[in-house]
């Protein structure tokens, strides 16, 4: 038997097509599948980069107040919560105003019965030979229609209150506004101060770091001695320590802003940086008039719109519960079909009827009046929180401008001190050079001029955070940022 085997050649071609077609096939998938991964990086990194560019940080280098404001109100989670509740109270209002519409409902059915042998007996008159179909098949379709049209004004004061409660949510949204611009302000210029701490440290440091310099010198000159160097180095030491507790002070403060700020990793973008601590405005330098402002303050502060809310609520509620002694009319009609030899209604299946209904309840056990009574209750508490709410409000204004007041005579005499300290070190380091004053006099002088900087600006930022306290307690604040 012979076996027709192919052609040695043919084969080793084949194999050479493999050889070379395979590689480069693999190839080529390998690279358009490193182009797609290429592509999708690139588009992800596009949809990156036009979200940062919509971000509110992008436009942002030197953080100011007013802008971090403008950003807590835009991302901050609580008034999220606030806005969402202002939500439930629009639709709280939708749904009571829906009750002056009559309701429409459709009632479609089927059902199989089957009677029991007595219950058939029972069902056939005697005499009468008529056939009962047993089981048997009912089919209904049934359209109704009814419409409150007295119910003692129930209805009229439910959306009364539904409005009242939008409006109250309106302002319980813009009080957590006047409340955050508050926090955010407090802890803006404590982040300031932080920062202005570390500018002193390193000006301190670099005073300490000059007079090292001076005393090695002398030192080598044979003219100063190794206590004056030794001396120099513990101060530099010192004021490096001091940089680097209002550094720390600085990034906590700045993790607290950064948190009011809707940050989710609690910092700031790495490009952003806080504005420097400036002297106060000449408004911010004014004596405030505490009993106008108070005054000023029962009308405009948000939480107090809040409680005469509450108390035109709380009498709606009364009314409401007063239209349970009036009786109630409603109309009502219907449109029924009932046959049973299957589903295909016709016109002679359907029947109407229409009504007029009145009723009135004569006895409830007493708990039309307890409702009465409750609702009466909750009117004379909403009545005294609004008065607890004005003695609190008034005392909160009062005591942000007596912390105003005594905010700017402290800072009127720290800056005249730290003017006098300075002269002062100034001429104790000229005679120490002169060899008319002693090192502890000039260290002396140096921890003088340090300490009333750092009052100076406890001082500043004190004037700049009590009157935003001020702003904050009398509800000025809020057309100040436009909130």
């Amino acid at each position: 038997m012979t076996i027709n085997r192919p052609d040695d050649g043919c084969c080793r071609e084949r194999k050479l097509v493999k050889k070379l077609v395979f590689p480069r096939l693999l190839l080529w998938v390998v690279l358009l599948c490193l182009a797609a991964s290429g592509i999708a990086a690139g588009a992800q990194a596009q949809q990156a980069q036009n979200h940062q560019s919509m971000s509110p940080w992008s436009q942002v280098r030197v953080l100011d107040l007013k802008t971090a404001v403008k950003i807590a109100v835009a991302d901050n989670p609580t008034l999220a919560v606030a806005s969402a509740r202002v939500a439930q109270a629009q639709e709280q209002m939708a749904e009571a105003r829906a009750a002056n519409w009559p309701r429409v409902g459709v009632e479609m059915g089927a059902s199989r019965v089957e009677l029991s042998e007595t219950g058939l007996g029972q069902s056939t008159p005697m005499g009468i030979f008529a056939p009962i179909e047993d089981p048997e098949d009912y089919y209904k379709a049934n359209l109704k229609a009814t419409w409150v049209l007295f119910d003692g004004f129930a209805r009229k004061f439910r959306k009364l209150a539904a409005r009242y409660g939008v409006d109250t949510s309106l302002a319980a949204q813009k009080e957590a506004r006047r409340l955050l611009a508050a926090s955010v302000a407090a802890t803006y210029f404590s982040a300031q101060l932080a920062q202005q701490n570390i500018i002193i440290a390193e000006a301190d440091e670099k005073f300490n770091c000059r007079q090292l310099a001076d005393a090695q010198s002398r030192y080598k000159a044979g003219t100063g001695s190794l206590s004056d160097v030794l001396n120099f180095k513990i101060r530099l030491n010192a004021a490096r320590a001091e940089r680097i507790v209002a550094k720390a002070q600085l990034d906590v403060t700045m993790i607290g802003l950064a948190a009011l700020l809707g940050r989710a990793d609690s910092r700031l973008p790495d490009h952003v940086t806080l504005a420097a601590l400036e002297h106060p405005e000449v408004e911010e330098l004014s004596r405030p008039d505490a009993d106008a402002l108070a005054e000023a303050a029962l009308s405009v502060r948000p939480d107090l719109v809040q409680r005469r809310l509450e108390i035109k609520n709380a009498e709606a509620q009364v009314r409401i519960a007063r239209a349970e002694y009036f009786p109630r009319v409603v109309a009502a009609g219907s449109v029924e079909g009932l046959r049973t030899d299957g589903p295909g209604f016709s016109a002679e299946d359907f029947g109407n009827s229409l009504s007029l209904n009145l009723t009135y309840d004569l006895f409830t056990g007493g708990s039309r009046g307890a409702r009465l009574r409750r609702a009466k209750a909750a009117l004379q508490e909403a009545l005294h929180r609004l008065e607890e709410s004005r003695l609190t409000v008034k005392s909160e204004v009062k005591k942000a401008a007596a912390n105003l007041l005594a905010a700017q005579e402290k800072l009127a005499l720290e800056k005249a001190n730290l003017e006098m300290v300075r002269r002062q070190r100034d001429l104790v380091e000229k005679g120490y050079k002169a060899g008319q004053e002693s090192l502890v006099r000039l260290n002396e002088a140096q921890k003088e001029l340090v300490a009333a900087a750092g009052r100076l600006a406890v001082a500043t930022a004190a004037v700049h955070r009590t009157w935003y306290s001020l702003l904050a307690a009398t509800g000025s604040i809020i057309p100040r940022f436009g909130l």
